[in-house]
């Protein structure tokens, strides 16, 4: 079952508005620095956006909405992507 399967249609939406906002703010980043950390740090930030624009986009209206039980549950799978996801540009830019 993919991720996005467990995400109700409001989440996609929101979550793809946020990657397009993520995706526009790592090209302003990165076209303000021009060069140097910053930059890195801003096409990192528009590579991630637009994979998740894709991801998202992908799977906006495929999906049926998951099943009212997960919505009585503590839902922790966005906090397992942000730490993965925090670990990863943590190696990313320490190197």
């Amino acid at each position: 079952m993919a991720m996005t399967a467990t995400l109700t249609l409001s989440e996609r939406r929101i979550g793809f508005g946020l990657a397009v906002a993520l995706t526009l703010l790592g090209l302003a980043m990165a076209g303000v620095a021009r060069h140097g950390p910053m930059a890195l740090h801003g096409g990192l930030a528009m590579i991630l956006g637009v994979a998740l624009v894709f991801v998202l986009g992908g799977a906006l209206y495929d999906q049926p909405d998951p099943p009212a039980r997960r919505l009585t549950r503590y839902y922790d799978a966005p906090i397992r992507f942000g730490i993965v996801m925090t670990l990863i540009w943590a190696v990313i830019a320490m190197v």
